[in-house]
């Protein structure tokens, strides 16, 4: 037999494999591709509908993953390896694959179709509720999130707590008591500073960051701002949501968003400087891992350490604020002409607890995330904390 024709056999298994997860790959990206646009384009009116089709795609992409073909195809491949590193991209598509289908075929289908859908309906009711500060009106969709995930948790008997489910989603092997154990030592170092920080709140004049800021003159700024971050064009789009987000659909497919605040010009820059960095992630994925497990982040903390490095190792550090300052005098005129770098860069860096974890200082940010991260665990064990 040829080395050509031995060598092609060899790959088969691995091809095949490939070429079902690159199947599966375009379903997940078609279903991105909606929550973007529901989030960006779609009007309101469009939201039940939107649903439904979430639903159906997401069914369809859960059934063709979990099936007994895609079994044996992980089998097949795994069983071609021969010996390659662990770190290969064969051995990797392998382990992730496999890992993946092993957690998803727990799940039925239409079990993964009605989360789809609750998450869709879920969301245009938290806009509509968001605008008009009726948390009441949204509380029965959260309700129905929080049932289809205690659901979806039951699906396992593997993990030591109900949040561990969740946690592995996103964090594939994290634990709940790892995390717990972390913030714990984060909140007892926060806390105090945080404290002594507010007691002497009144030496750093943020003033200069308020006033009138037209949409208009902020779009300029972003789109000055992303250029110098390596926004491309020919690959990359911005779009305005409630709440800023990416999606990345491939490395030459990047959507980014951002949200605009007339009074407080920080909302738009580091929401934009955020996700960009988000989709500096994505765009930096190789392109031979594109339309695999591997083309995409399994660590949802790595993602966000990218976003949040843009955002404030660079965005609120000191040599930053060098170059933002004149460009933002620039764009927005006279009114802002006294400022330079270092009281851009100390109005930027003030502490001031606040109730939008989006806008929050880099000092004060955490507790937000620990704050939903408690939050989360006790919503998940409500029913029997509320029963007993």
């Amino acid at each position: 037999m040829p080395d050509s024709e031995f060598g092609r056999q060899m790959s088969d298994p691995f091809e095949q494999l490939r070429e079902r997860m690159a199947a599966l790959a375009d379903l997940r990206n078609v279903g991105q591709l909606l929550d973007w646009d529901q989030q960006t384009m779609m009007p309101p009116g469009g939201a039940p509908a939107r649903a439904e089709t979430v639903a159906t795609v997401q069914k369809i992409s859960h059934e063709m993953f979990v099936s007994d073909d895609t079994g044996r195809l992980i089998e097949a491949a795994a069983s071609h390896l021969d010996g390659a590193s662990e770190d290969s991209d064969e051995a990797s598509l392998v382990r992730v694959t496999s890992r993946q289908w092993d957690k998803a075929r727990r799940v039925p289908a239409q079990l993964a179709a009605d989360l789809a859908r609750a998450a869709s309906v879920g969301h245009q009711a938290w806009v509509r509720a968001r605008e008009a500060s009726d948390f009441a009106a949204f509380a029965p969709y959260l309700e129905r999130n929080f049932e289809l995930v205690r659901r979806y948790v039951d699906c396992f008997d593997s993990f030591d707590c109900a949040y561990d489910v969740l946690l592995d989603d996103y964090e594939p092997g994290g634990r709940t008591r790892e995390v717990a154990r972390l913030f714990d030592e984060l909140k007892a170092a926060l806390r105090p500073m945080i404290a002594e920080v507010e007691r002497h709140h009144d030496r750093v004049d943020d003033s200069l960051l308020y006033g009138d800021f037209p949409v208009e003159r902020q779009r300029q700024l972003v789109a000055w701002l992303l250029e110098q971050m390596g926004f491309d064009r020919s690959a990359w789009r911005i779009d305005d949501a409630v709440h800023p987000f990416a999606s990345g659909f491939s490395n030459r497919d990047i959507r980014i968003t951002t949200r605009w605040d007339e009074g407080f010009l920080p909302s738009a820059v580091y929401g934009a400087m955020h996700e960009c960095g988000h989709g500096l992630y994505e765009e930096g994925i190789a392109q031979s891992l594109q339309r695999t497990p591997l083309g995409h982040a399994e660590s949802l903390a790595l993602h966000e350490s990218q976003s949040r490095l843009w955002e404030n190792m660079v965005g609120r550090g000191h040599p930053f604020c060098g170059v933002l300052a004149p460009r933002i005098v620039d764009v927005f005129g006279e009114r802002l002409s006294a400022l330079d770098g270092d009281s851009l860069y100390r109005a930027v860096n003030r502490v001031a607890p606040s109730l939008i974890r989006v806008e929050s200082d880099e000092v004060t940010y955490s507790l937000h995330i620990i704050v939903r991260f408690e939050l989360e665990q006790a919503l998940q064990d409500y029913p029997e904390s509320h029963n007993t």
